[in-house]
C-alpha cells in the first residue's frame, strides 16, 4: 500500500504542475491543442485523485457498504472524462482558427518547449510507474501492481497526447493553424475514448451488453 500511495502522490503532483504550464502556454499562444493537453492532465489529477481517495477509504474501512464506493467513483470519473473529450472535439470543429501570420505571432517557442517537456516528463513517469509495479509485485502485492500498471498505460497515452500537442504548436509556428485544430480533435478523441473504455463506465457496459446480445442472436 505504501508503494501505491507514493506512486499516486508523485503522479498527482506531476500532472498538476504540467497542467498549470500547459493551460498557461495554450491560453497565451492561442493553441487549443495545448489547452486540450492541459485539460487531459487536469482530468488525470481529478480522476486519479478520486480513485486514489476511494482506494484509501475502502482500505481503511473494509467493512460495510464502503467497498461499493470505488466502482461508483470510477464510473463518475469516466463519464466526466468523456464529457471533456467531447467538448474539445466540438472546439476543434467549431472554434475559429487563427489565420496566416497571426498564427505565428500568437505562438512562441516557449509553447513548443512546454509540449516537448510534457512528453519527456510523462515518458519518465511511465518508466517510474512500471518500476513501482515491479516492486509491488516483488513484495507480494499483485493487486497494487495491477493498479500501477494501469496507471502506467494511461501515462503512456498521456505522452502521446503531449506529442500531438507539440505537432499542433509546430503547425502554428509554421503559420498553419489547421495543424492545431487537427491536434485538438485527436486529443479530444483520446480523452473521450479513455473515458469510454473504462470497464466501470456505464456507457461502455451498456454497449458491451448490447454487442453481446447481438452476437448471441437475441435481437435476431
Amino acid at each position: 500500500m505504501k508503494t501505491l500511495k507514493r506512486a499516486s502522490l508523485v503522479t498527482l503532483l506531476i500532472n498538476l504542475v504540467l497542467m498549470i504550464f500547459q493551460v498557461w502556454a495554450g491560453w497565451t499562444s492561442g493553441s487549443n491543442a495545448m489547452v486540450a493537453d492541459g485539460a487531459h492532465s487536469l482530468m488525470d489529477v481529478v480522476t486519479d485523485g478520486l480513485v486514489a481517495a476511494a482506494i484509501f477509504w475502502v482500505h481503511n474501512n473494509p467493512d460495510g457498504h464502503r467497498k461499493h464506493l470505488l466502482p461508483v467513483v470510477a464510473a463518475f470519473a469516466s463519464l466526466m472524462v468523456m464529457a471533456i473529450g467531447a467538448e474539445f472535439l466540438l472546439i476543434s470543429f467549431f472554434a475559429p482558427a487563427t489565420q496566416g501570420d497571426d498564427a505565428y505571432r500568437h505562438v512562441t517557442l516557449y509553447s513548443l518547449a512546454i509540449a516537448l517537456a510534457s512528453f519527456l516528463v510523462k515518458a519518465c513517469l511511465y518508466g517510474y510507474l512500471k518500476w513501482a509495479a515491479a516492486q509491488a509485485e516483488k513484495h507480494g502485492h499483485a493487486s497494487y501492481a495491477g493498479v500501477l500498471r494501469a496507471s502506467a498505460r494511461h501515462t503512456c497515452a498521456d505522452s502521446i497526447s503531449s506529442c500531438i500537442a507539440a505537432i499542433g504548436v509546430t503547425g502554428m509556428l509554421a503559420g498553419a493553424p489547421l495543424f492545431d485544430k487537427g491536434a485538438t480533435a485527436l486529443i479530444g478523441c483520446l480523452i473521450f475514448l479513455f473515458g469510454f473504455m473504462q470497464k466501470e463506465n456505464p456507457v461502455w457496459l451498456l454497449a458491451s451488453r448490447f454487442i453481446r446480445s447481438i452476437r448471441s442472436g437475441k435481437f435476431a
